[in-house]
């Protein structure tokens, strides 16, 4: 016959829970990146790319230019007016993603492209 202690069993569990816990916090919370490109079509049109390294990249990407202070963070430091044409470029995004979900897009790189 064993004698347990039950108080002590549970503190222990109550630990390693918290370890596990902290471990699978960590493992979904990350950093990826992403581009939003757009690029010359045909000679009326444009095409937008919006891609990430996972899809989490990417759903930070389309999040990022769905956001008016996003865009116009964007189109600040392309020296575009609001009268403007948008000319070529590709963008750098660092997606923070917590638990699957890209909670903070920030602008790395900026290149403008000769059209």
């Amino acid at each position: 016959m064993v004698k347990l202690r039950p108080r002590a069993l549970h503190r222990s569990m109550v630990r390693i829970a918290r370890r596990l816990l902290v471990g699978v916090w960590d493992a979904f919370s990350f950093e990826d990146y992403a581009v939003v490109a757009l690029l010359p079509g045909s000679p009326s049109r444009s095409i937008m790319i919006l891609a990430g390294t996972t899809t989490f990249g990417t759903q930070g990407a389309v999040d990022y230019v769905c956001r008016q202070n996003s865009v116009e963070e964007l189109l600040l430091r392309l020296f575009v007016s609001k009268t403007g044409e948008l000319k070529p470029f590709e963008a750098l995004l660092r997606v923070k993603v917590t638990c699957g979900v890209p909670v903070q897009m920030d602008l790395v790189a900026l290149r403008r492209k000769a059209s």
